[in-house]
């Protein structure tokens, strides 16, 4: 974690503090060390951050949105047929992709994306098959005063799929994120090592 995750300071999380929870000793019971893994992860609201534990079951220290805890309960998939239900149009599904779109009576376009995944051919990336995908809406809408994106249910997904999406609404490029992977070079033994032990 200390090497490889980069949001601490977004979650206010001192992780080298942690580092107060190492036992006196490795002689732990399973439950003990799940215990101290959830302990250790504790303020981190971040559902890419996943302990599967054997038989201790999965952890995420994510915090599910208020709207999650309401009472009765509310779910993703309600509030996704909910929002359809009041867009007062027919709703197209796009095939391949969590999006579902139509024009409304005033001229509006919308688009509702579910999640940023996409099925796709072999050999076919994500940003192609979502591109590709895409250009349906935007064909079947290019005659709409404006459009909605509605996102406020999904719960993420792949880069790609959302730069894919986002490039139908550009005339000229825009840099929306740097990002820079930190890879790590192995090395394997050579015929001269081996033959050296």
């Amino acid at each position: 974690m200390a090497e490889h995750y980069p949001f601490f300071g977004l979650y206010n999380i001192d992780w080298n503090a942690r580092r107060q929870l190492a036992p006196p000793s490795d002689d732990l019971s399973d439950i003990e060390l799940s215990f101290l893994l959830k302990q250790a992860t504790l303020g981190l609201d971040d559902g890419h951050v996943q302990l599967s534990m054997g038989d201790q079951g999965y952890f995420s220290p994510e915090e599910d949105p208020s709207w999650l805890r309401a009472n009765p309960p509310l779910t993703r998939k309600l509030l996704w047929q909910t929002a359809l239900n009041q867009t007062e149009n027919p709703i197209q599904n796009l095939n391949g992709i969590s999006i579902r779109y139509g024009l409304r009576s005033d001229g509006i376009g919308y688009v509702a994306i579910k999640e940023l995944e996409v099925q796709r051919s072999l050999g076919q990336s994500s940003h192609e098959a979502a591109s590709r995908a895409f250009k349906h809406v935007v064909m079947d809408l290019q005659d709409a005063k404006g459009i909605v994106v509605d996102v406020r249910y999904n719960p993420g997904g792949s880069d790609s799929v959302a730069v894919a999406i986002a490039e139908h609404f550009l005339q000229t490029p825009v840099s929306v994120h740097d990002q820079r992977r930190r890879m790590e070079m192995l090395r394997y033994p050579s015929s001269d090592d081996w033959q050296s032990q």
